[in-house]
């Protein structure tokens, strides 16, 4: 097994798996070939593969009813019972996934709700010919039965005597697998999709397969529903010492037998315990009837990833986004918080991962190859469909129309807007309103707003001809902006900065806030959140205003991670420590800061966690109340003067909201303000900005980028040196 030591602070990233990617684009083609046949030629076609793939000829792919009705017949007892208690268990675990249709009804009686209907026909595929797997029948198509599917086929390749396994049949009779038809690979699939003359299309189709078979369930979806693509089985195992070894390798074994590109990980902070687990598994494997198998999986797919310490062991584990994780540890539980990607969890010693693939109740039915980020298990939800139910009353009608109109127009959509418009007319000038004759000498282009609010829509509004200008833009939104526009560029005059409540542990200590100004990269911010464009600062001062503003100051503080780190130990907190930035979610910008600030701080040992709020929370409880250990958010000026820009950090100001409390501070701005020198005045801003600066008071980034969009053929926006455009002197140029 390949072995990645990670060292302290060191994070495991994706390109270090040995993932191989996408299907091979020569079995992708092969498998549409197949399909395309399939399509054409119906059961001829597939009748041909079944014979050159299988060697096997069939008169019917059918497999008679009165086979599976005596599918428990003559079997080993013990099997049939073991079989009973799988199904009986994961049929009452699905039960529990099972959704209703809803509705509900406002104020003015419109009604809205969600009809919940099974799908008709679902096909499960089930791998066969020299394996057998009677629990991927009843993974598939117990929850498919208790959805409500009336119809589930399955598919699955017969055996050299053109007969199913017992084993595969009986899982098909306890699991209410209404219709069985001997075909596999991608052939069965196309049939599935498409329909032949004997094998009937289904509306989604289930259950894993080899890489012919996920290439055709990708080829085919969009014409037929598919759970997944499922990639080669995998497990990750993290384990401290508290593990026994040889259980642990026989649990990456358990994976590793199933095919020799099934991907098995241990993640673990004792280098010496994966030794050992080494070990056991050279032990194990000569045991092994599957030991060839099992020996080239672990040999050339499995990982070892030694972490420096828990942290960095559960973030591995969450970069893996395994299809089995077990949580093989001494505190399982409280570790399961902190796993985002996975398709099971097995938590504790006992929780062995083969328990959940057979009787358990969960769905083994899992997404592989990191999809366990985005994916789902095979689930209950996988077998019906919602449809979205809107019944309005005239009253909804008028309610909501005006609303509708406003943002219609500002997508530039007008027969959208004119739809709920008509209705209104109908309503509030009678049905004589709304015939040819009257809306034939109407201006209907009326009928729309010309108010545009919803800003979430503004670049289709551009691109439409809805809007011709609007400011601040992302520099996302500029590169998506197309032709027909020019750019005008200017700065937002906003002190972008991490604010830092000063009177909260460990902001209190100045070597901690110290700390975070050297921790930071600002120019690594402005690159990656904002191509590049935006003022780097060093104080409460950006440049609009010159004369105050100290440009020594911007470089006060250089990255430097080690410096940071000597200023945290000696503030004690050599191991870093846990903070929270709150960030108001409107403001992507800020939410993009953010987003770097925490990679950057894991370099020195700080763990911290961004919470959204909505702009009415982060004025009511951070900024009025100073609820918050630390913010990202642009600071102006409110007014154009010094004054308004440094008061707030005065320790009586109601609006200091970062909790600055400096006498040296306080004392500058008194005396600023009995002064009427102008240069006697200035010199004092600058040693309040130079004040703020050397007690790291915050974490300055940027005055912000600003960008208007214009339409060819206008011109004319200012830039104020507060947060305002004037808009006034825009005029046409052609």
């Amino acid at each position: 097994m390949k072995t990645i030591k990670l060292a302290p602070g060191e994070r495991l990233v994706t390109n270090q798996l040995n993932r191989k990617g996408v299907l091979p684009q020569n079995i992708v083609d092969a498998a549409r070939d197949i399909v395309a046949n399939v399509r054409a030629n119906g059961d001829a076609a597939v009748r041909d593969y079944c014979q050159r793939f299988d060697g096997v000829e069939l008169q019917s792919f059918r497999l008679p009813q009165e086979q599976i009705d005596a599918a428990l017949e003559g079997l080993d007892p013990a099997f049939v019972a073991a079989l009973e208690k799988a199904a009986r268990q994961i049929r009452e675990f699905h039960q529990r996934e099972v959704e209703q249709s809803w509705f509900t009804t406002r104020a003015d009686g419109t009604m809205l709700g969600v009809k919940v209907t099974p799908l008709a026909a679902a096909g499960i595929y089930v791998p066969g010919g020299r394996a057998q797997y009677p629990s991927t029948v009843l993974m598939n198509a117990i929850p498919a039965k208790v959805a409500g599917v009336k119809r589930v086929v399955m598919v699955t390749p017969p055996q050299k005597d053109g007969l199913i396994s017992p084993y595969t049949l009986a899982a098909a009779k306890l699991g209410g697998v209404d219709e069985i038809y001997m075909v596999g690979g991608a052939q069965a699939v196309a049939a599935l999709a498409y329909g032949t003359e004997t094998i009937p299309r289904v509306d989604k189709i289930t259950g894993p397969g080899n890489a012919f078979v996920a290439a055709a369930k990708q080829i085919v979806s969009g014409d037929v529903g598919i759970d997944m693509v499922a990639g080669p089985s995998e497990v990750c195992v993290l384990a401290d010492a508290t593990a026994k070894p040889m259980v642990v390798a026989a649990d990456l074994m358990a994976q590793a037998e199933h095919d020799p590109l099934a991907a098995c990980y241990l993640v673990t902070c004792d280098e010496q315990f994966a030794r050992e687990v080494e070990a056991g598994i050279d032990i194990l494997v000569a045991q092994s009837p599957r030991a060839e198998i099992t020996r080239a999986s672990l040999d050339n797919e499995g990982t070892i990833v030694v972490a420096a310490d828990m942290a960095a062991a559960v973030e591995a584990v969450n970069t893996v986004a395994p299809e089995h994780l077990e949580l093989h540890c001494k505190d399982a539980m409280g570790l399961l918080g902190g796993i985002r990607n996975a398709g099971a969890i097995f938590v504790g010693a006992w929780s062995s991962e083969p328990l959940g693939d057979y009787v358990a109740g969960p769905n083994h039915t899992l997404p592989t190859g990191g999809t366990a980020m985005f994916s789902n298990p095979l689930s209950v939800e996988e077998f019906v469909k919602r449809s979205s139910v809107i019944c309005y009353t005239p009253e909804g009608l008028l309610s909501d129309a005006p609303a509708t109109q406003r943002l219609a127009e500002a997508e530039g959509l007008w027969a959208h807007a004119l739809s709920a418009a008509l209705r209104r007319r109908v309503l509030e000038q009678g049905e004589d309103a709304v015939s040819a004759g009257s809306l034939a000498a109407a201006d209907l282009t009326k009928v729309a707003y010309k108010i545009i609010e919803n800003a979430d829509s503004i670049l289709l509004s551009l691109q439409s001809g809805a809007v011709d200008v609007f400011a601040h833009l992302t520099t996302t939104q500029i590169q998506q902006l197309g032709d027909g526009f020019h750019v005008e560029e200017g700065t937002m005059n906003l002190v972008q900065a991490l604010y830092l409540n000063n009177a909260e542990k460990p902001f209190d200590d100045v070597r901690v806030r110290q700390a975070l100004c050297y921790a930071i990269d600002r120019q690594q911010i402005l690159d990656l959140a904002f191509d590049g464009y935006g003022t780097l600062l060093g104080s409460s001062m950006y440049p609009a205003f010159s004369k105050y503003f100290d440009d020594e100051l911007t470089n006060y503080y250089t990255y430097n991670t080690e410096k940071a780190k000597e200023l945290l130990t000696e503030a004690g907190y050599p191991n870093g420590f846990d903070m929270t930035i709150t960030v108001p979610s409107n403001y992507q910008s800020h939410m993009d800061t953010a987003q770097v600030i925490v990679e950057q701080l894991k370099a020195v040992g700080i763990n911290a966690a961004i919470q959204p709020v909505t702009w009415e929370s982060w004025v009511q409880d951070t900024y009025s109340n100073r609820q918050f250990q630390s913010t990202v958010v642009g600071v102006d000026a409110s007014n154009m003067t010094a004054r308004a820009m440094l008061e707030r950090f005065v320790s009586t100001a109601s609006r200091d909201f970062i909790n600055y409390n400096n006498a040296d501070y306080d004392a500058l701005f008194a005396q600023a303000q009995a002064c009427y020198d102008d240069g006697e005045q200035t010199a004092l801003y600058r040693a309040m900005e130079k004040n703020l600066a050397e007690n790291a008071a915050n974490v300055y980034i940027q005055d912000m980028a600003d960008f208007v969009a214009v339409r060819d053929g206008l011109e004319g926006p200012s830039f104020y040196p507060i947060y305002v455009l004037d808009l006034s002197t825009i005029h046409y140029t052609k």
